[in-house]
């Protein structure tokens, strides 16, 4: 599970290439806008591949809390860049806020699984793993409606 972890940080990394440096036009800040999105993407969905194991009990809660904490970190990373992006006219401005919301929500997300994880006692259920999925859709659905 390790290499599916740096897998889809590194599949992150590659991603925020796409997503850096200025936008002069709407359809260049959209096309950042989709990659963050897909991004953003994959680090949620690596969390949820890590909350299934956990669901199963195939996973131990400090192992969990490495998971959550990078996936945490590369959302952050991801959603910092996209926002260093000047948008370019006021409809990008609608956009920005429109993907801002998802990545904040998946950030929030991923960040009380790791603080979860770290507690003690971590149990997650199907309800974490239908956020999750939720949250993952919904980015999905962002990256595939503006690619």
């Amino acid at each position: 599970m390790r290499g599916r972890v740096g897998l889809a940080a590194a599949a992150a990394l590659v991603c925020l290439t796409g997503c850096a440096g200025p936008s002069r036009t709407d359809g260049d800040f959209t096309a950042k806008a989709a990659n963050t999105a897909e991004a953003a993407v994959s680090s949620v969905r690596t969390a949820r591949i890590a909350v299934q194991a956990a669901v199963d009990g195939k996973a131990p809660a400090r192992y969990l809390s490495v998971v959550f904490s990078d996936q945490e970190t590369a959302l952050t990373s991801v959603q910092s860049t996209f926002d260093s992006v000047q948008p370019p006219s006021s409809a990008a401005d609608d956009l920005r806020d429109g993907l801002d919301e998802l990545l904040t929500e998946a950030v929030d997300q991923v960040a009380q699984l790791r603080i979860d994880s770290r507690r003690g006692g971590f149990r997650p259920d199907r309800a974490t793993l239908q956020a999750l999925d939720a949250i993952a859709d919904r980015l999905d659905r962002f990256a595939e409606e503006h690619s």
